[in-house]
């Protein structure tokens, strides 16, 4: 028999449902706010507790979906099973018949199920009880009705209850506008709580704001606010019981903690996003929270954040909702938007916690922060996956303690396959730049170029690994001696610096056809990271003759990084868009990448994601520069020109010299460049000229020789490099 329950009694059996995962959450919140916990499971937790339990429960509940009344409950095998039963249910006991009613279905692992069919039926047999009854019926309302009702089916098992709650509560009532795929404002607030955030917390930034609901939900918690304050509709004051008093009670409690809870508190809140678009939706509901004096936002991309520009504390919790594809395509960018997460974080944030809610374990992975917990949650349709966990003091880099014990090699053990003297020279060397390299954290350094004839190559590292470029052979040295002493050398380096091969990437030069052509070892594709100042750059070692950094130009980046605030910068022949990084980093206005490659503006382009950057102020452009110089119609306050000595790309109907071209190049420059606008001008070529044209249209300052670094110093040459000045 079916079984009819809650009806005027001081003690009340309730169902609270929330997303599958919370559970545990929910129960701990439910009993701090008086219910008294009987089971949980499949996203509800079923408690026990008063009327007033049941209203405060849906006032305070930070996780909860719905709270439900359940008073009917039986076992029916079919939808026609329940019209048959429900049809003799006292209806009139639950409502008034001039009362508008809505039917809810929810279903748990019931194959076939038809939601529509099922509510149809209970609709009918309401219908014709009050029919049957009174002789009239009431009135279905979709939208905010007197009377919510649940359907919950279980196999054979029914359940229907009064929704208390009404609406799902993540409807708070203060969000007016936000982006496809915003967090919901309950599951915001439940993964914010099993990050470990509470009042006693002093600062939570979010870096990625978007439109604002971590802010407004951990606001909530910390000034100690109802999250149902802002609501103005309620399923149970429908109910035959509803207590008026009571909730009016409960409500006046509610203001008079929030005021105290405002006045009192001293935690802060900050919200980046880099979007104008996103400030002004999370200002919008901000002010609709009516938070906007306790919550701060500024319009910052991620990579342009410091800790300290903002928070004193030594602790808090850094929370951030990424895009993940479904909002943002580009999924291989992602890949260094979460590294550039994971090294923020770690650099900036020792001591705090952390959250990150994301779709793709293989994105979360590359955060590569140990975590405490990880949730399976949806938001919405999405699966989606919450870490958190707490922030350890950041130990050196792989690369910085690689980079470390090179420069503390000082003996060296003989051996039959290798050569002593260039052993005691690269001893002799890393003890020469050792003081500076670790001064400076230098994890790129040239070692060895060449300093001995018969061991013709350089030698630079990065981090943990050595690359070493061999450089052409005289004619007179035949191919096999060269092949031997480069295995020499090659074995010397391995034994010196005790590296293990699978870290040593050999670029090796041989005469083939008539041609001189480096081999490449390997084919494999990967990218690297090393870093150099603030900036972190992505390094094959093993596809290319060059890796994707040019170290020579370590000098000119950082120029450019001290010249670059507030600056409109274009980058030609970009290469892989250090400078352009740099650029950014050292607060460009924005930035310009232009590149033939289509591999290195795709190269470029992830370089500025691993550095936090979005593409928002940021463009690239995969064109031959001198067509797209013609077509420009910008200006520009900073140049960098680094082209190629020479060039005969498929791509472009000309062949390219610079010696030949480099005025056209800066003519068109100069047309773009603003007054009193600089360009830095490089090449490689050494019996390079700087052509008279150039001088009549800038200030000409050569700049060559204090752009050589200082491992460069046995190839001063290696470059030349001008500022030009519009005048």
């Amino acid at each position: 028999m079916p079984k009819n329950s809650n009806h005027m009694k001081s003690d009340y059996k309730w169902v609270a449902t929330c997303a599958n995962g919370l559970e545990p959450h929910l129960s701990k919140e439910i009993i701090t706010l008086g219910g008294s916990v009987t089971d949980s499971s499949n996203g509800a937790v079923r408690f026990s507790g008063s009327e007033a339990v049941g209203y405060t429960v849906c006032l305070w509940s930070r996780v909860a979906n719905h709270v439900l009344l359940p008073f009917w409950s039986g076992e029916a095998e079919s939808a026609n099973a329940l019209f048959d039963q429900v049809v003799e249910h006292p209806w009139g006991d639950v409502m008034n018949v001039d009362q508008t009613f809505v039917i809810d279905v929810s279903n748990h692992k019931t194959e076939g199920f038809n939601k529509k069919y099922w509510a149809q039926k209970l609709k009918d047999g309401i219908v014709d009880w009050f029919k049957e009854d009174q002789g009239i019926r009431p009135s279905v309302e979709k939208s905010r009705p007197d009377v919510p009702l649940h359907l919950f089916v279980s196999g054979e098992s029914v359940e229907i209850s009064f929704s208390f709650s009404g609406e799902s509560l993540h409807k708070r009532g203060y969000r007016k506008a936000s982006f496809e795929g915003s967090l919901k404002e309950n599951l915001a607030a439940s993964l914010l709580l099993a990050a470990g955030w509470d009042r006693e917390q002093p600062a939570l930034l979010d870096p990625m704001c978007g439109s604002g609901t971590f802010l407004i939900e951990a606001a909530l918690v910390s000034f100690d606010i109802a999250p149902g304050l802002y609501r103005d509709y309620w399923g149970f004051k429908g109910w035959h019981g509803f207590d008026s008093a009571k909730w009016d009670q409960l409500l006046e409690s509610a203001e008079q903690r929030r005021a105290h809870g405002i006045a009192t508190s001293t935690t802060k809140i900050v919200g980046y996003d880099g979007s104008k678009e996103s400030l002004q939706l999370a200002q919008h509901n901000i002010r609709s929270a009516q938070l906007e004096d306790v919550i701060q936002l500024e319009k910052r991309e991620f990579a342009a954040f410091r800790k300290s520009d903002d928070f004193t504390s030594k602790s808090g919790l850094v929370v951030v909702n990424p895009p993940y594809g479904e909002r943002l395509g580009e999924a291989e960018l992602l890949f260094y938007t979460y590294r550039a997460l994971g090294n923020r974080f770690r650099s900036q944030f020792k001591g705090w916690k952390f959250g990150i809610i994301c779709s793709d374990i293989v994105l979360l992975d590359q955060v590569k922060l140990p975590y405490d917990e990880q949730l399976r949650i949806f938001n919405g349709p999405i699966q989606c996956y919450f870490r958190h966990g707490e922030i350890a003091a950041q130990s050196n880099s792989k690369n910085k303690e690689a980079v470390t014990a090179l420069f503390e090699t000082t003996t060296f053990q003989t051996h039959e396959k290798v050569s002593s003297d260039l052993a005691n020279r690269l001893i002799k060397n890393v003890k020469k730049l050792k003081k500076w390299a670790l001064k400076n954290e230098l994890e790129c350094v040239r070692i060895y170029d060449a300093d001995m004839p018969e061991f013709n190559f350089a030698v630079d590292v990065y981090g943990q690994y050595i690359h070493i470029q061999e450089y052409a052979a005289p004619k007179s040295i035949p191919d096999e001696t060269a092949k031997k002493r480069l295995d020499i050398g090659v074995e010397t380096i391995k034994r010196v610096f005790r590296m293990n091969y699978k870290h040593l990437f050999i670029k090796v030069k041989r005469r083939q056809k008539g041609k001189e052509q480096y081999q490449k070892l390997t084919s494999k594709g990967e990218l690297f990271e090393v870093a150099e100042n603030n900036a972190q750059l992505l390094v094959n070692l093993s596809d290319y003759v060059d890796t994707g950094v040019f170290l020579d130009h370590r000098i000119i980046r950082n120029k450019i990084f001290e010249l670059a605030k507030g600056k409109r910068f274009l980058n030609l022949f970009a290469y892989t868009g250090t400078a352009s990084v740099f650029a950014a980093l050292g607060g460009a206005k924005s930035t310009t990448t232009v590149d033939l490659s289509p591999t290195y503006i795709a190269w470029a382009k992830k370089n500025f994601a691993l550095n936090g950057f979005s593409e928002q102020g940021h463009q690239f452009f995969q064109q031959d520069c001198i067509s797209w110089l013609h077509k420009c119609n910008r200006t520009y306050d900073l140049v960098f020109v680094d082209p190629p000595t020479f060039s005969n790309s498929k791509r472009v109907y000309q062949d390219f010299n610079v010696q030949k071209d480099h005025a056209e190049v800066l003519e068109a420059v100069h047309g773009q460049l603003e007054l009193n606008g600089v360009v830095i001008f490089s090449n490689n070529f050494q019996g390079f000229e700087l052509d008279a044209r150039v001088k009549e249209l800038f200030e000409v300052e050569n700049i060559s020789k204090s752009s050589i670094p200082v491992d460069y110093s046995r190839r001063p040459k290696i470059h030349q490099c001008w500022m030009l000045t519009r005048i």
